[in-house]
Formats: C-alpha cells, structure tokens, sequence
C-alpha cells in the first residue's frame, strides 16, 4: 500500500448527469431570450418616445404616447411572466393589475386623479398575460382620457375578482359617460374595438355597464 489519496471510483471529474445538464442549457436560453425581448422592447419604446417629442401634431403626438403606453404594458406583463412562480409558472394577473393601474397613472402625472383599486389574487396562464395587460392598459387609458381629462380631478377603479364561474376586470371612472348606445365594437371607438378583440383573444366578451354616473368597461372571461 503506498500513501496515495484513496481513488474516486466514479471519477474526480465527474460530467453533470444529462437531465441537469439539459435544465441548466435551457435556463441559460430563457435567461437570453428574456434579455433579448428586453432590450427590443426598450429599443423600440424608445424610438417611439424620440418620434414622440419630434412630433408638431397634437393628435400624432397623442398616437404614438398610446403606443408607447402599449409597449410598456407588454414588457411589464412581459418581465412578470419572466419571474413566474416555479411550481406552476402562471402569471400573477392580481399583482400585475395594480402595478400597472398605478404605473400609468403616474406616468400621466396625474396626481389629482386618485386610483382606487380592489383585486384578488389571480394566476393565469403565461400565455394570457400579452392580451390581459393590453386590455388593462386600454381600460385605464380611457378612463384617463376621456373620464378624467386634463384639468378635471377625478377617480378611477379598478376591480378584478370573480363572477360565477369566470374571471372579471372592470375600470370606472367619474367622468361625464359614454355616449349613450355606445358598442363594443362601435367603429367610431378604436380603443374599444382594441378591448373587444384582445377579450375574444381570452374566450371572453367586453361588457358596458350601465351606470348612473361615470362609465364602466368590464371584461369577463372564463377560467382556464
């Protein structure tokens, strides 16, 4: 016998069983894609921000803040997505409503309107998380622009909870209304057309509510 450490049967340089190996290469591809959707996002958010503060037009330069407002909800519902729980990896639609209905009204600098909202915790499916943040930021976006306006404080609510078997997100405002007779799919309202397909994205329906005073939008759609 001679006074040599005792040898690894196995080996000292073990290689990472395959099954690891193949979870670590798939993270470290998640991780790249997540950094790559990130900075597009970021880019074009970006451009659209320059064209922006370029543009003369009150009406171009109110376009291309929708838009951009947009893209900020898509990367938000995108980076939340991206830290999804791991047992089930659904999206956390209750946290994300209020985060973002807060985000655009400070990003509006609206300090005189105020934001009421009540939620529930909700895990949806990643794959609803795209057309649930579009929908959320169309509903406060609109009842920033037309039921709180310039000039005009004002309160906005936001509910998302359950009815029946189904999901339910709906935005209120103070404000003046809507038109009487209005319809989801009205061709005069693009922000409504907008909210009517992403609910039918869902499997669900816009709903007008009536109301005695301001306007509710809701989106009701079922569970997955």
């Amino acid at each position: 016998m001679t006074g040599a450490d005792p040898i690894d049967p196995q080996g000292s340089d073990r290689a990472e069983p395959p099954a690891r190996a193949g979870l670590d290469d798939q993270a470290a591809l998640i991780d790249e894609v997540n950094h790559r959707v990130k900075n597009a996002l970021q880019q074009v958010a970006s451009l659209v921000r320059l064209q922006a503060r370029a543009a003369t037009d009150p009406a171009t330069r109110q376009a291309l803040d929708t838009t951009l407002g947009r893209i900020m909800a898509v990367g938000r519902a995108h980076e939340q997505t991206y830290r999804v729980r791991e047992d089930q990896g659904d999206f956390d639609a209750g946290l994300y409503t209020r985060t973002l209905a807060r985000d655009l009204i400070g990003a509006a600098g609206r300090d005189d309107v105020a934001l009421e909202t009540e939620v529930i915790s909700v895990w949806l499916d990643a794959r609803q998380a795209t057309p649930l943040a579009l929908i959320l930021n169309e509903l406060v976006t609109n009842a920033l622009k037309h039921g709180c306006p310039a000039g005009r404080p004002g309160r906005i609510r936001v509910v998302l909870g359950t009815e029946g078997g189904d999901y339910r997100l709906s935005v209120s405002d103070d404000g003046p209304g809507l038109p009487a007779g209005l319809a989801p799919r009205s061709r005069t309202s693009l922000g409504l057309r907008a909210v009517d397909a992403l609910a039918r994205q869902l499997q669900g329906r816009l709903v007008v509510e009536p109301t005695k005073t301001g306007a509710s939008l809701a989106v009701v759609f079922p569970r997955a």
